[in-house]
């Protein structure tokens, strides 16, 4: 005797590709509902002032490197309790030993994960003929 399925393909992928949804729209609510799995990132605002100052903004207040290097260290400790990790955003213009600076400052601080992020640079503009 052949057996005889209750339910056709089409319905069958149409119920799996439904609960495969409803799975993952779950999933991203308890990741969202979940503290501890949501990452806290402090973000380091730099800025070259030429010819040799960094500034860094953290939380409203501003740092000048390499002058305010223990306070800005003093600032980040206290700012690490409550944060998981540290984000140090600059644009083009912005010389790696100021990021360098500022990720090394957050290591000492005891940030265990700080990344960067620059922005773009500008698209050429189009010349006209």
């Amino acid at each position: 005797m052949r057996y005889k399925p209750t339910i056709s393909f089409t319905k069958a992928v149409t119920l799996a590709a439904a609960v495969v949804v409803l799975f993952g729209i779950g999933t991203s609510w308890a990741l969202a509902g979940n503290k501890k799995l949501a990452p806290k990132r402090l973000i380091m605002d730099l800025h070259f002032v030429p010819p040799t100052t960094c500034e860094v903004t953290v939380m409203g207040e501003t740092f000048s490197l390499p002058l305010d290097e223990e306070r800005m260290v003093l600032a980040l400790r206290k700012l690490r309790r409550e944060w998981k990790s540290a984000r140090a955003l600059g644009n083009v213009e912005t010389p790696y030993r100021c990021v360098g600076f500022a990720i090394y400052i957050a290591q000492r601080a005891g940030f265990r994960k700080v990344d960067f992020i620059t922005d773009r640079p500008a698209p050429p503009a189009e010349q006209v003929r």
